[in-house]
């Protein structure tokens, strides 16, 4: 695992020494670029996504609590018009 993670910072590390190099030179977009690719891909193994070179930078790729109730009230809606289409058709008096 040492040698894993001493690789992942040497790759972070040269990336970070390019992206010095370019801001110094003026070109912040690719020094952004590449401070963001080190950090999102070899610091944080793509567990945390970082493809942009303005803020907010890095999106959060992991599920957090809100999601689950985010999803969770969905279901239930879902599962609501289900219950409602279920009882329209299958509930509904005979025809005269």
């Amino acid at each position: 695992q040492n040698i894993i993670w001493k690789g992942r910072s040497e790759t972070a590390k040269q990336l970070c020494e390019a992206a010095r190099k370019n801001r110094n030179s003026g070109d912040v977009s690719t020094a952004a670029r590449l401070a963001v690719q080190a950090w999102g891909q070899h610091i944080m193994n793509g567990t945390v996504c970082c493809p942009l070179p303005h803020a907010p930078f890095c999106l959060d790729t992991s599920a957090s609590p809100t999601s689950f109730v985010v999803f969770g009230l969905f279901g239930w809606v879902i599962l609501m018009f289900l219950v409602s289409l279920f009882a329209s058709i299958s509930l509904r008096p005979p025809k005269e």
